[in-house]
């Protein structure tokens, strides 16, 4: 263990050449570097939440942040209808508020009633998404999706829309790995590009690989190649990206894009869909950017593929792909039979 006496002589005794306030200034950037961009955004989200919440409340000393205040906070965002996710991620970003200013960490100190607000938020939320869940887009409505489509004037912006359904059904996709956050392309670092696609073979290809550069969960940019092959049928990832990709060229840029020149975001393509589930009798407001990867895992599931290769197909981490699976009624109930056969 140190004593006083290992300091004795140094005190006041600085080394020449070494500057406490560049060391200082080394730590902040390190600090900042621990969030990505990605989360800092969502922070500065919520810390502006919090800012406006306090003034709405007259709250004029917040920090440190109490248990109290944070009762208020957090039941405030429910009222104003944020989910629970949503709402847990600002109490972080208030506790990295705290952090960053050299204050008390507040989960150094225990706060049951917080947590049993928080536990009551997240039972009321669990019991509202019963009717509000999102719904999986599969074979079979993307199937009458091509239908419909195929009815119209089969032109290039219908052409891009069907190979990016079929793009993010078979590759798992987030809709922001596929989609363009503006129409102008700013802010695409994140989203497949042309660059990132290849083929096996120049002739026939029967395999596309997709670089992810980066995704949600990979925020050390490490990347992943995803892989889609050629089915053979009339749902084909394969011949759906090829047809778009002879009329789109191989300017630079994200893969999707309209005729105009403008880059595809998750809102304009989530509304053709929802336009196209209008149409087939389907309630559009049911199915979001999501349907598509909770489709292709319930599929999967349906299909009897391993959760390990589901878990590499969705590049989920944990088992939180389980969340995603819609298991039909009819699937459940022919459990029973499955349970009294006989193994062979």
């Amino acid at each position: 263990m140190f004593s006083s006496s290992a300091f004795a002589g140094h005190v006041n005794e600085p080394q020449a050449g070494l500057d406490i306030s560049r060391l200082e200034r080394d730590v902040q950037k390190y600090f900042e570097l621990g969030l990505a961009a990605s989360t800092k955004k969502t922070y500065r989200a919520g810390i502006n939440k919090f800012v406006q919440f306090c003034v709405s409340y007259n709250i004029a000393s917040p920090l440190p942040v109490s248990q109290s205040v944070l009762c208020l906070f957090i039941s405030h965002l429910a009222n104003v209808g944020l989910s629970y996710g949503t709402i847990k991620t600002y109490l972080a970003a208030v506790r990295h508020l705290q952090i960053s200013m050299n204050l008390l960490e507040p989960r150094s100190v225990p706060m049951p009633k917080l947590a049993l607000v928080e536990r009551g938020i997240r039972r009321l939320g669990a019991s509202s998404r019963m009717t509000r869940s999102r719904l999986p887009i599969t074979p079979c409505i993307l199937r009458q999706i091509k239908v419909l489509w195929s009815r119209e004037a089969v032109g290039y912006d219908t052409i891009m829309l069907w190979a990016a359904c079929c793009t993010a059904f078979f590759g798992f996709f987030r809709m922001g790995e596929v989609t363009c956050p503006t129409t102008d392309g700013r802010s695409s670092e994140h989203c497949v590009s042309v660059a990132d696609i290849a083929v096996e073979n120049d002739h026939e290809p029967s395999v596309i690989k997709i670089q992810l550069r980066s995704s949600k969960m990979d925020q050390f940019r490490q990347g992943v190649n995803i892989f889609l092959g050629r089915t053979g049928q009339d749902l084909c990832p394969v011949s759906a990206l090829l047809a778009y990709l002879a009329i789109r060229g191989s300017e630079p840029g994200p893969l999707f894009r309209l005729r105009d020149g403008r880059y595809l975001t998750k809102e304009v393509f989530i509304t053709r869909v929802r336009e196209a589930l209008s149409v087939l009798g389907y309630d559009e407001a049911s199915y979001a950017g999501h349907s598509f990867r909770i489709g292709a895992a319930t599929t999967a599931a349906e299909q009897g593929v391993e959760d390990s290769i589901i878990k590499m197909l969705g590049r989920w981490e944990s088992s939180a792909f389980q969340r995603y699976v819609r298991a039909s009624h009819q699937s459940l109930a022919a459990m029973s039979t499955r349970l009294v056969t006989p193994t062979q």
